[in-house]
């Protein structure tokens, strides 16, 4: 039997952006992520099986589960036992107020496929796959007044889940006698609607309420209870979208002489019924977020459109001895788009609204592989510049046209109150940011067939965003809407992210193991944002978050058994 070596992907966390890993490494069981047509290097015949579980951290939004209410909340565990209130002398069991709160999200990746060599037909690669995701918050304690002594015992909880399935086929073969390859892959996505409840008691009187909450914290923030100086909080989560829809990848890869490009192709298609929270009392009385339900307008749902392109090219300038070393050129274009539309596919109508986004970015990433027997160290140094204009419009009728103008940027006012949260709403903006790093990796063969495997990554990403709030009026004696910003907020941030993994390759006879240990994806934030009124300075804060783990330890798994004889 021929010697069956199997290395799989190993994936960072996509929340640390570029990764210059599938593109400029020496491994070729790595690398056909970037280039399709390296399976031409991989055992003629294999079938395999991959498992991947993983724990990830949520702050109880169904919709975006990486969204957080701002960039302040870090932590979604909170086991804490408050102390008793400054100057209070009594029995501090008597005032205890306890909070227990988790938010996860339990996604698990399975797939199998195999791998067939047609000899002058070429090479084929099938691997079919799905996605189960799990999100569970639960929450439990008892919220006090710290300046009545009142208390709230209060349980809450929220389940959701969401499942795809997917299908990616590979062909490469030779052309003109260089490697040439095709991947096209499709996943389907599917949205359950979410349950929720949460239950407290207040003056003896129990209430429930089907309410989403999420962003639990220890600060107050939204006063869910309708008390002051508390120090248990959440926000209400006033709306939800269950998205279903598919994404289409297509790619295309050459190499001659060592030199490897390849372009892709993503479509991203997505339709969703958005649920607002109607409550079925005036704001004005107490208990109003909490009697009530969720509905929605039937005639809308809510559309995502995204498309990009990227082309990139790994070329090598100098060899030095076992050592290459050159340059990856990478560009890109997303157009990202998010609207409103009519359900009644008969209407030629245009968005109720849309929310659109066009980024350009360019990177240039100098990189080293070294090769040594059966072992090899890949060096990648990220240099990333990405430029982004943002803008929201809606149409609108026009008076002096007597008839609806589109496109027209939609009005809007800025939170005054700090940082911006998640849901505050804008007309237009710009985001360009720079990023740089390095990931280093390594597979050190120690006998046979066994290796060792190690990675690390740090990346750090300087973000400029711009946002602009105002109105759109139309001018006296003009014909169409004229934008004029009132506010401007410039946001700064500086992320830093850190990562790494551990594992090991091991063979005996046709069966192939890999098991691969991720260290915890580690993030910091320093982020500066300043609100103007016309010039008028109105908010100005910096902050400095301390290392949170954004991911935690996750493991995982591959068996493969060759089939060549």
């Amino acid at each position: 039997m021929k010697k069956l070596i199997f290395i799989f992907l190993i994936i960072f966390s996509s929340a640390a952006y570029a990764n210059p890993h599938f593109t400029i490494g020496s491994n070729r069981y790595y690398t056909f992520v970037a280039y399709p047509h390296d399976i031409l290097f991989w055992p003629d015949k294999a079938v395999f099986s991959y498992y991947y579980p993983q724990t990830l951290p949520w702050q109880g939004h169904v919709t975006n589960l990486s969204q957080r209410p701002n960039d302040t909340y870090i932590s979604n565990y909170n086991y804490f036992d408050f102390p008793v209130p400054n100057g209070y002398t009594g029995d501090p069991n008597s005032i205890k107020s306890i909070m227990r709160a988790s938010s996860y999200v339990y996604q698990n990746r399975f797939s199998a496929g195999g791998i067939w060599n047609f000899n002058e037909w070429g090479k084929v690669y099938l691997e079919l796959g799905t996605t189960q995701i799990n999100m569970e918050q639960e929450v439990e304690g008892v919220v006090r007044n710290n300046s009545t002594l009142e208390l709230i015992p209060v349980t809450a909880h929220t389940n959701a889940t969401r499942s795809s399935y997917d299908f990616q086929f590979i062909y490469a073969n030779y052309l003109f006698g260089n490697p040439i390859g095709f991947r096209a892959q499709y996943q389907s996505k599917n949205t359950s609607a979410p349950e929720s409840e949460i239950k407290y008691v207040r003056n003896g009187v129990e209430t429930k309420s089907n309410h989403l909450t999420w962003g639990w914290t220890t600060t107050p923030c939204s006063h869910i209870f309708g008390t002051s100086s508390q120090k248990y909080d959440a926000w209400f989560l006033i709306a939800y979208t269950l998205f279903n829809g598919g994404q289409l990848d297509l790619q295309m890869s050459y190499e001659y002489n060592n030199h490897k490009s390849a372009i892709r192709y993503r479509s991203r298609r997505e339709l969703g019924q958005t649920y607002y929270w109607q409550s079925s009392l005036p704001d004005s009385v107490p208990g109003a977020n909490f009697t009530g339900t969720y509905i929605n307008d039937d005639r809308y749902e809510d559309e995502i459109a995204d498309d990009l392109i990227r082309a990139y090219s790994k070329i090598p300038f100098w060899k030095i001895g076992d050592a290459n070393l050159g340059l990856l050129f990478f560009l890109q274009y997303a157009d990202r788009d998010y609207n409103t539309v009519s359900k009644n596919r008969d209407l030629n109508s245009d968005p109720l609204s849309s929310d659109s986004e066009n980024e350009y970015t360019i990177e240039v990433n100098p990189w080293l592989n070294y090769k040594f027997g059966k072992s090899y160290f890949d060096f990648g140094l990220l240099m990333e510049l990405s430029t982004s204009v943002m803008e929201n419009s809606s149409p609108r009728w026009n008076n002096a046209m007597g008839a609806i103008e589109n496109g027209v940027i939609r009005n809007s006012s800025p939170y005054e109150g700090g940082f911006t949260p998640s849901w505050e709403s804008f007309s237009q903006g710009s985001n360009t940011f720079f990023a740089t790093g390095f990931e280093a990796s390594t597979s050190i063969n120690i006998t046979g067939r066994f290796s060792a495997l190690a990675s690390v990554l740090l990346l750090r990403k300087y973000s400029f965003i711009t946002k602009e709030y105002g109105s759109s009026e139309i001018p006296d004696g003009g014909k169409e809407y004229v934008f004029s910003p009132t506010h401007t907020r410039d946001d700064y941030k500086n992320e830093t992210w850190m990562a790494g993994s551990i594992g090991i390759s091991y063979g005996l006879g046709p069966i192939q193991i890999l098991t691969t240990m991720h260290l915890p994806l580690a993030y910091l934030l320093e982020k500066n944002t300043t609100l103007t009124n016309n010039g008028a300075s109105l908010v100005d804060l910096t902050q400095r978050n301390v290392w949170a783990v954004q991911e935690p330890v996750s493991f995982r798994f591959l068996v493969i058994f060759g089939l060549e004889r």
